[in-house]
């Protein structure tokens, strides 16, 4: 198939091509993408083109596959997305679920947990700072989570 043979094929069925495609798709610029792709996969692939069918049903053929796939990909890329939101709102719930926990810890645990979490500081460091050793800070530290984890389970 020449260049020439190949402009006079596009001139004379890319209008029943876009509408083909855009029943599949129901959307213009995925029915017009589909057809783009098709065009060049048909050009790329020319010369392995055996006319079993008329050149014109065989880039058809190809524009469907491309339009399928554009929608299957587009139904992946939603799914995604609401698996990703679906994530975020646990995540966030999660979330508010431990601030009120920390919340309802005692004093002392609560000073733990926020200094060893919250400032994201060494052992040695949060030990300094609650004026203890690295080993009480540790036994402390122990202690606020599982009165944590207590009040994480009961909320």
């Amino acid at each position: 198939m020449t260049e020439e043979d190949f402009k006079l094929l596009i001139e004379q069925n890319l209008r029943i091509w876009q509408c083909t495609v855009l029943r599949i798709t129901y959307n213009a610029e995925d029915a017009d993408e589909a057809v783009q792709q098709a065009l060049i996969a048909a050009w790329n692939k020319r010369h392995s083109f055996g006319f079993r069918a008329k050149p014109s049903s065989w880039i058809c053929r190809i524009a469907i596959n491309k339009a399928c796939n554009i929608i299957r990909k587009r139904q992946r890329d939603t799914q995604r997305h609401l698996d990703y939101a679906d994530r975020q709102s646990h995540d966030n719930n999660l979330l508010d679920k431990l601030r009120e926990a920390i919340i309802l810890l005692p004093e002392p645990s609560r000073e733990i947990i926020v200094t060893a979490i919250a400032h994201d500081l060494n052992a040695d460091k949060c030990a300094v700072l609650l004026n203890c050793s690295s080993g009480i800070f540790y036994r402390k530290l122990k202690k606020a989570k599982k009165q944590l984890k207590k009040i994480m389970e009961e909320l």
